[in-house]
């Protein structure tokens, strides 16, 4: 194999690895981002409400039962737990990213 090959398709594959590595980095990003973009209507269904007796709840409309609360405590628990393993998830990325990068 000629050395301008052999440069070509070590560069192609660096090239290809340093995508690679930027691409874990997007998809971690883009799950962390998907667990912020939920809608009302998510968190009515997620705690056994409809969607009316939720918006009621939040108007004043109707009365929140302490069941509807405790409910809504489990789903932002959940959510928390979520949230936070995402964001670990994220960092020790980015930090493997930095770390790949000094090298």
């Amino acid at each position: 194999m000629s050395p301008g090959l052999r440069a070509a398709l070590d560069c192609a594959q660096t090239s290809a690895q340093i995508r690679g590595v930027g691409e874990q980095l997007r998809r971690r990003f883009n799950r962390a981002a998907d667990l912020l973009t939920g809608s009302l209507e998510d968190v009515a269904r997620a705690i056994g409400r409809a969607r009316r007796t939720f918006f009621a709840y939040r108007s004043g409309e109707r009365r929140v039962t302490p069941e509807a609360a405790r409910a809504l405590a489990r789903y932002l628990r959940l959510r928390a737990g979520k949230l936070r393993e995402a964001a670990d998830d994220l960092e020790d990325e980015a930090r493997k990213q930095e770390g790949d990068d000094d090298a």
